[in-house]
């Protein structure tokens, strides 16, 4: 399962891959402009977070029907993610249009599978503790914590803590993401803490400020006291196979095993721990929710996406064998017709059959 195909750093792509992760957003956001959720008031008992307050000044501008469209940002912010931490995934000398391919894979595949559940954060529901912005917020911090990881960037890790602290503060679920980057952060500073020590304080400050100003919203968020039923469990996993398809669940084994067999931290310390502890925690919780199964949904777009390109990858190489002057044009032309079949997906949300 190892990368076959490397490339160095001066090796030419075609400038124009670098439009297309844009491009695959703006379709995003065309497709979740599709349907709108329906016209409801802003119920008063949602707990009183930055989310909820952003909601009500909202309001007062653009009404009570258009409030829920200043998630927009927050649901592209998600979709975005979804594709950057895909390509995070790959080995630092993976070629650019392969890049490209697992960037485009992830915000297609968060799209198509969470398009119901984006649509509906971008409408009022009274049972509506903001997930969406939640989980947005917290791919987002995992995304801005690796990026200052880098040499010269750990002034990231600020507004990764931030990001973190806002999407934990308003929603409890969503916060055992929050989990794998401080437990990453403290092995970091355990291994060599010289170069990590600031990394930590901005990390911790930037969750602080994000965190407390919402802490009697996570408090609400928090499960009742009810007793500990893995029934729960069992039936929300049951419901996230059938999200995905048989093809999803072997796309996602595939993603899996090729990440358990190259040992890779984004996959095993992040996106699997996280689902593992949230099935877990799905067992505290008497009813079923959306937002909570939304939240898992997402990593699991994720796994889809990265198994999906692991199957072009096996193609790519086989290719390379029978033929390598030809395979370099394989990557930007599945782009292309990526593109093209996730613009007529959008298309078909405007104009359905019949």
């Amino acid at each position: 399962m190892s990368e076959r195909l490397t490339s160095s750093s001066t090796s030419k792509h075609p400038r124009w891959l670098q439009w297309l992760p844009p491009l695959f957003l703006l379709v995003s956001a065309v497709a979740l402009f599709s349907t709108t959720g329906p016209s409801r008031e802003i119920p008063a008992e949602l707990p009183d977070s930055l989310f909820h307050r952003l909601v009500q000044l909202a309001a007062q501008g653009l009404g009570t029907e258009r409030a829920y469209w200043v998630f927009l940002p927050f649901a592209l912010l998600l979709i975005w993610c979804s594709g950057d931490l895909t390509r995070r995934m790959l080995p630092p000398k993976t070629p650019a249009p392969a890049r490209t391919l697992a960037t485009s894979l992830g915000m297609v595949c968060a799209t198509m599978l969470l398009l119901s559940w984006l649509q509906r954060g971008l409408s009022p529901q009274p049972a509506s503790h903001f997930g969406m912005a939640a989980t947005a917020c917290l791919l987002a911090g995992w995304s801005l914590y690796l990026h200052g990881e880098s040499a010269g960037k750990r002034h990231w890790c600020g507004f990764a803590g931030l990001m973190l602290g806002l999407g934990a503060g308003v929603n409890a679920f969503a916060a055992i993401g929050v989990l794998p980057v401080f437990a990453r952060a403290t092995f970091n500073l355990i291994k060599n803490a010289k170069d990590n020590k600031i990394r930590v304080g901005l990390l911790l400050l930037g969750f602080l400020l994000g965190f407390l100003p919402q802490l009697a919203a996570f408090r609400q968020s928090l499960p009742e006291a009810t007793a500990f039923d893995f029934a729960h469990t069992t039936e929300a996993l049951r419901w996230l196979f059938a999200a995905a398809g048989v093809a999803g669940v072997l796309f996602i084994s595939l993603a899996l095993l090729v990440g358990i067999l190259q040992r890779n931290a984004l996959m095993l310390g992040f996106v699997l721990s996280t689902l593992v502890l949230q099935k877990i925690a799905t067992a505290f919780y008497a009813e079923a929710d959306p937002e909570r199964t939304g939240t898992k949904l997402a990593l699991v777009a994720i796994l889809y996406a990265y198994g999906l390109f692991r199957v072009v990858r096996g193609i790519e190489s086989g290719l390379h064998s029978a033929n390598p002057a030809k395979v370099k044009a394989l990557m930007p032309a599945l782009l292309i017709l990526l593109l093209i079949i996730f613009k007529i997906w959008t298309a078909r949300l405007f104009y359905p059959a019949g």
